[in-house]
């Protein structure tokens, strides 16, 4: 692995295997992810808060998700916070660039409130 990974490569799955028929069955499935960038540029201004405070901004995230066939749902998730802070300092140390963009924000949580999640 190489630094910054929390899984191996070999976990990796190409496109092509999602265009396979499935081969488990279940009741339930949790896929837990980030985005980066949005669907038409890794920069992602797509989904800048910016972009998104607007109707506009926030009808072409609903059409990009709806076009994928991506349902969103929003649920707590329980983790180790003391663990979840190691890992990070292992990975990004104080003067990384990493700790110097993020450290903060994963301490105290983003500068946004409940009522700008989008309701649709």
């Amino acid at each position: 692995m190489s630094a910054g990974r929390s899984c191996p490569l070999s976990y990796r799955y190409g496109p092509a295997v999602f265009r396979q028929p499935a081969s488990i069955e279940t009741d339930v499935l949790y896929v837990v992810g980030v985005v980066h960038g949005d669907a038409e540029s890794l920069a992602g201004w797509g989904f800048a808060v910016e972009t998104l405070a607007g109707a506009t901004g926030q009808q072409q995230a609903r059409q990009w998700f709806d076009d994928a066939g991506v349902v969103v749902e929003a649920m707590p998730i329980s983790y180790d916070i003391e663990q979840a802070h190691g890992s990070f300092l292992r990975q990004w140390p104080p003067g990384s660039a990493a700790y110097d963009a993020c450290w903060q924000r994963f301490l105290q949580g983003p500068l946004f409130h409940v009522d700008q999640a989008s309701r649709a």
